[in-house]
């Protein structure tokens, strides 16, 4: 895949290239706290269960905004049976496919065409610690 990615260039990828997906549903990378928190601060009321890297990296793109890949750069992933994952690993494979979806039509993220598939009260992180932005 591009070593610069965009909705564009990459929205095909998501769920047909094991390498992009696992890539774009980490959160293994740099940016500009400020800049990101301000893409995602209309988003805050979203409730996902288990797509919190795909959906902020969904909505970063849909944004003009664009993630580089660093060469050489690896990342060893570790799950512990308490994670967010773990919990809500069943919930979040249907997510990751609204995502997906989404992603793969070229359908830019917006709050409307969100709300209705990420406003779940249960979600179970919603009760992690808030950080305010």
């Amino acid at each position: 895949f591009a070593k610069i990615c965009s909705l564009e260039k990459n929205s095909k990828l998501v769920t047909g290239n094991f390498i992009f997906s696992c890539f774009i549903n980490g959160g293994n990378y740099f940016l500009n706290n400020k800049v990101f928190t301000n893409v995602l601060k209309p988003y805050l009321q979203l409730r996902p269960y288990a797509t919190d890297s795909i959906l902020p990296n969904y909505i970063w793109l849909s944004n003009d905004k664009k993630i580089k890949v660093l060469p050489g750069a690896f990342y060893y992933h570790r799950i512990h049976g308490k994670s967010n994952w773990i919990l809500n690993a069943e919930k979040g494979f249907i997510e990751y496919g609204i995502v997906g979806n989404k992603f793969e039509a070229g359908q830019r993220a917006n709050l409307e065409n969100l709300l209705l598939d990420f406003k779940s009260v249960d979600a179970i992180n919603h009760n992690i610690e808030y950080i305010p932005l």
